[in-house]
């Protein structure tokens, strides 16, 4: 399971540009395939081997499980820290009514975990196209898909069989391995009540061809990622994470600032596809003075919701 707190920061630069900062922490728990870390023994020498994805990962002496109370032997679990941030900038292209496009441009720096998949090694750069179809201004009901691509530096994850007394760092091989890659996503929204609305969403992620990562990238034996035969990986895994992720849930206004999300989904073909995740959680959007709360009043009785009423208590022809 995972918990985390994300805070993002929207600032509008004018009618159609705006500017947009996310920032995150997680705390985790992890299982067999991550691994356990090993331990020394007295003497200096190493008593267990760490196993799974942190196999390769130098011991230290000093013990993230040691006694909480030992300030000479303890830093934690190593499980919690930050998550990527994000900066990116958003620019309206068109839009009526009912329909929106927008072009979107972001930017992930790396302070995530990227052995536990929650963040990546380098920068991350992420152009993207999105459309957007409301049924109604004053309602929430719209479609929503979007093209882009995600940017990055090839990411290689390796480990070894630490049970087998006679395996080494040398029989390392590939258990993960991620480059650039194109995103497709599709989501919609209908709403049931002006406090109750049901969603979906679709999200297809697609390896690029190799020349479109950034930067070098090299195993954990120094030879560069691009001698990487079909034989150095394991069975199952090749270059590339083509992936799925499917999720349906539902989002309910306690307030006109605080939303709950309760949210089930699944994935299909890769590392990063959940047999099975549920997800709950509540939003919290401080609105401008004079956005509707909860539901859709009309004081005038006009026919035009009062947060979309530039004269919410005079009555206007249509």
């Amino acid at each position: 399971h995972a918990t985390t707190l994300d805070m993002t920061l929207g600032l509008s630069i004018t009618d159609r540009l705006a500017l947009g900062l996310g920032f995150g922490a997680y705390r985790t728990a992890t299982g067999a395939g991550y691994g356990v870390r090993g331990r020394y023994i007295p003497g200096g020498t190493i008593g267990e081997r760490s196993t799974g994805l942190i196999a390769l990962r130098p011991l230290s002496n000093i013990d993230p499980s040691a006694d909480p109370s030992d300030s000479a032997a303890h830093l934690g679990d190593g499980l919690a820290g930050p998550l990527d941030a994000r900066v990116g900038l958003k620019l309206g292209l068109l839009e009526t009514e009912h329909f929106a496009i927008t072009a979107i441009g972001s930017m992930s720096l790396p302070f995530g975990e990227d052995e536990m998949l929650l963040g990546d090694r380098g920068f991350v750069y992420e152009p993207r196209l999105a459309i957007d179809w409301r049924l109604a201004p004053d309602r929430t009901t719209r479609i929503v898909t979007n093209l882009g691509a995600r940017l990055r530096q090839r990411t290689v994850l390796e480990s070894f069989d630490a049970s087998d007394p006679a395996a080494t760092e040398s029989d390392a091989r590939v258990v993960f391995d991620l480059g650039s890659e194109l995103v497709a996503g599709l989501g919609v929204v209908v709403e049931l009540t002006p406090r109750w609305s049901l969603a979906g969403e679709a999200q297809v992620f697609v390896p690029l061809p190799e020349s479109t990562s950034l930067g070098s990238c090299r195993r954990s034996s120094g030879v560069r990622c691009e001698t990487i035969t079909a034989g150095d990986y394991v069975d199952g895994v090749t270059r590339g994470d083509r992936t799925t992720l499917a999720t349906m849930g539902t989002f309910y206004r306690l307030s006109a600032d605080v939303s709950a999300t309760a949210m089930v989904g699944a994935g299909f073909g890769g590392a990063r596809a959940d047999d099975l995740r549920v997800t709950t959680g509540l939003v919290w959007a401080p609105q401008p003075a004079g956005a509707a709360g909860p539901g859709r009043a009309d004081r005038d009785g006009d026919g035009v919701p009062d947060g979309f009423d530039a004269c919410p208590d005079e009555p206007e022809d249509r």
